[in-house]
């Protein structure tokens, strides 16, 4: 059962499936990162930011897909009505090895951490990394309302805590404007769940997944603009670049299919 070892196995195996969303997770995830990291470094190397970006998402994922895998295979016990994302196979193998699973996660976690602190002396993004173990803890003991904070701080980490290992100037207002990107409507679509019981947001045009995102990032995108017309940095520069990016990616993908990615 190699995807319990294998990083981004996992989170491709048991919640992207199809090829179709492999690819859009290339396409909102992978791609905006590098991109942000060829604006957002130090005068580094193509080698280095690469290698930066590399290390940084391996020790992301490394780490997010243990708690994915606790999700699937020990809170699912715990549930009235639970999704199995695990076949009856998957879930005997991990009864049977999970010590050992755990185990080489931690120590793949432990030597890329290593690894980027001898190199990149970034003690900040190696604090945001691991406590997605933290956040998972507590994620994955709770079912109900408080996952939603929950879920934002882990969405936060993931997609946002990148940004540290290239340390910018201005790299506090970066950070606050990319959790716009992606965190915000993320969790504002988790909200709109049933199970929480949020008329508000199941009500909420922004919450629709299909046209609800290209008219999220067309209003953030609008104010993007306001932003540069009162401060041209290369934080709203490149903020207003991820909003026309964003916008027409979901645009397009709203008119051209009506599956939800």
């Amino acid at each position: 059962m190699i995807l319990f070892y294998t990083p981004f196995l996992y989170t491709i195996q048991t919640r992207l499936k199809s090829k179709a969303h492999v690819l859009s997770w290339l396409v909102i995830y992978i791609i905006p990162v590098f991109f942000c990291f060829s604006f957002f470094n130090e005068g580094d190397s193509v080698t280095t930011i690469i290698l930066k970006g590399v290390l940084g998402i391996l020790l992301i994922y490394n780490l997010y897909e243990v708690g994915y895998i606790y999700n699937d295979a020990e809170t699912i016990k715990k549930e009235k009505k639970p999704t199995y994302r695990l076949s009856p196979d998957s879930l005997d193998y991990y009864e049977k090895n999970k010590y050992s699973i755990y185990s080489v996660r931690f120590v793949a976690a432990l030597i890329i951490s290593i690894i980027i602190f001898i190199f990149f002396k970034n003690v900040g993004f190696l604090f945001a990394a691991w406590s997605i173990i933290i956040l998972y803890a507590i994620y994955n003991n709770i079912r109900n309302i408080f996952n939603l904070p929950i879920h934002f701080l882990l969405v936060t980490v993931r997609f946002c805590s990148l940004l540290i290992l290239y340390s910018p100037i201005g790299f506090g207002c970066a950070f606050i404007l990319m959790i716009f990107i992606f965190p915000v409507i993320n969790t504002l679509e988790r909200c709109s769940e049933k199970r929480f019981d949020l008329a508000l947001f199941q009500n909420m045009t922004l919450c629709n997944k299909k046209d609800g995102r290209y008219k999220y990032y067309l209003a953030l995108l609008l104010v993007s603009f306001v932003l540069l017309i009162i401060d041209t940095t290369q934080a709203t520069v490149v903020f207003t670049m991820y909003c026309i990016y964003f916008f027409i990616y979901r645009y397009l993908l709203s008119r051209i299919i009506k599956d939800e990615f």
